[in-house]
C-alpha cells in the first residue's frame, strides 16, 4: 500500500542525479498498476462473489500469461541489448533474488519468527514485483531499463518453486522423523 509513495520517493532520492524522475507521474503509474486493480478486485469480489469463486482456479494461469506477455514485450523490444549484456544482467538478477531470499530468511530468524513465517518472509523479500518494475521502466525510462525486470519475471518463477519444493521436502522428511505414525503409514 505504500508503494505509490515509497517507490517514486526512493527512485527520486537514489536515481535523480543520473536521470530525470517524475514523482507525480510514477505515483500515478503505480496507482494504476497496483492500487486500481486491487480496488477493482475487492469491488468485483463483493459484487460477484459466486462468479469469482468459480473463476479462482483459472486466475493463476491468467496471471502467468500476463507476466509472460510483459516479459515477452520487453525482450522483443530489447533483443539486441539482451544479446550483448544478457549474461551480466542475468547474473545480477540471480544475485539480487538470492540475496533477497537469504536476507529475508535470516532477518526473520533474528527476530525469532516461526519457521513457516521465516519461509514466508524470505519469499516475500526475495520475490519482487517484476511486472511493476517492467511497467515503470517502460513508462518512465528507456526500454532497456525494463530488461532486468523481464529477466527477473522468468527467474523468480524458477527460483521460488525450487525453494518451495526444497522446503516442502524438508518438512516432509522432518515429519517422518518426528511422527512415528506417519512413518508406519508411509512404509
Amino acid at each position: 500500500m505504500l508503494a505509490p509513495i515509497l517507490t517514486p520517493a526512493l527512485t527520486l532520492l537514489l536515481a535523480s542525479q543520473w536521470l530525470p524522475v517524475s514523482f507525480a507521474a510514477m505515483f500515478m503509474s503505480i496507482v494504476q498498476v497496483v492500487l486500481l486493480p486491487i480496488g477493482l478486485g475487492v469491488i468485483v469480489q463483493l459484487l460477484f462473489r459466486k462468479q469469482v469463486e468459480k473463476s479462482i482456479t483459472a486466475l493463476p494461469l491468467v496471471s502467468v500469461i500476463g507476466i509472460v506477455a510483459v516479459a515477452s514485450a520487453v525482450v522483443a523490444t530489447n533483443k539486441e541489448a539482451i544479446i550483448t549484456t544478457g549474461l551480466l544482467i542475468f547474473a545480477v538478477v540471480v544475485l539480487h533474488n538470492c540475496l533477497g531470499l537469504i536476507v529475508g530468511y535470516l532477518l526473520s530468524k533474528v527476530f525469532k519468527l516461526e519457521f513457516d513465517e521465516q519461509k514466508a518472509v524470505s519469499i516475500e523479500v526475495g520475490m519482487q514485483n517484476s511486472g511493476l518494475g517492467a511497467a515503470l521502466a517502460m513508462a518512465h525510462f528507456a526500454p532497456i531499463a525494463a530488461v532486468p525486470s523481464a529477466i527477473f519475471s522468468v527467474w523468480h518463477n524458477i527460483s521460488g518453486p525450487l525453494l518451495a519444493t526444497w522446503w516442502g521436502k524438508r518438512s516432509v522428511d522432518a515429519g517422518k522423523v518426528n511422527n512415528p505414525d506417519l512413518n508406519a503409514k508411509i512404509g
